[in-house]
C-alpha cells in the first residue's frame, strides 16, 4: 500500500465537511462516487446547496474533494482504517470521518471498476527530430527561398514504437508553436488542474 498524502488545497476542501451533519454527509458520499462515473450533475448540486442554505460552489468543492479522496485512496490501496487516520489528521470530526470511511469501504469495488475504465492506451511522446530544408534558388528562379521543416515524431503505444515524418512550412510551424503554447497555458488553468486531480 502506498502512503496517501493529501495536498493542502484538498485538505482545505475536506475541512468544509465539518459544517455538515453526518446524515447529510452520508448523502454526499454516494454523490461523489456518481461524479466519478457521470460527471457533476448541476441540478443535483443546486438542489443540495439550496437544501443546506449554502453556496453552490462550496457544495461543489465538497463533492469534488470527496471524489478525489476516494480516487486517490483507491489508487493507494487504502483500507478503511487508513482513511480514518488520514481524515483524523486533517481535523475532521470523528462522526464525519466514520461516515466517509464507511462510504469509501462500501463503494471501493465500484471505484476500482471506474478507475480501470479510465486507463487509456494513448500514444506517448518518445522523441522528436527535425531539420530545416531550404531551397535557395533554381534554374528558373533566383533568390527564391522556400524554407520548410522536416519533422520526425516518435511515439510509443503499449511498448510498440511508431514514427511519422511530416513536412511543415514556416506558417504551419508558427501555427503549431502557437497551438502548443495555448495548450501549455490551458494545462495550467484551474479547470485543467481539477481534471488532472481525477486522472492521476
Amino acid at each position: 500500500m502506498a502512503a496517501l498524502v493529501l495536498q493542502e488545497s484538498l485538505r482545505e476542501d475536506l475541512r468544509l465537511v465539518e459544517q455538515l451533519q453526518p446524515d447529510v454527509l452520508g448523502q454526499f458520499c454516494p454523490f461523489a462516487v456518481d461524479v466519478l462515473q457521470r460527471g457533476v450533475n448541476r441540478k443535483r448540486l443546486a438542489a443540495a446547496s439550496q437544501k443546506l442554505g449554502t453556496d453552490e460552489e462550496v457544495v461543489g468543492r465538497i463533492v469534488e474533494a470527496l471524489a478525489y479522496l476516494f480516487v486517490e485512496s483507491a489508487k493507494a490501496k487504502c483500507t478503511e482504517e487508513n482513511i480514518k487516520q488520514v481524515l483524523g489528521d486533517v481535523g475532521i470530526p470523528t462522526e464525519n470521518v466514520n461516515v466517509i470511511s464507511q462510504s469509501y469501504s462500501s463503494s471501493l469495488e465500484r471505484i476500482e471498476v471506474l478507475l480501470s475504465g479510465f486507463e487509456l492506451s494513448l500514444p506517448e511522446y518518445a522523441g522528436l527530430r527535425w531539420r530545416l530544408d531550404m531551397e535557395v534558388s533554381s534554374r528558373s528562379l533566383r533568390n527564391a527561398m522556400e524554407p520548410s521543416f522536416v519533422v520526425e515524431l516518435s511515439t510509443t503505444t503499449e511498448g510498440r514504437k511508431d514514427s511519422r515524418a511530416l513536412q511543415i512550412d514556416i506558417a504551419g510551424m508558427k501555427h503549431l508553436a502557437e497551438e502548443l503554447d495555448a495548450a501549455l497555458r490551458e494545462e495550467q488553468s484551474v479547470h485543467s488542474r481539477r481534471v488532472q486531480r481525477y486522472i492521476r
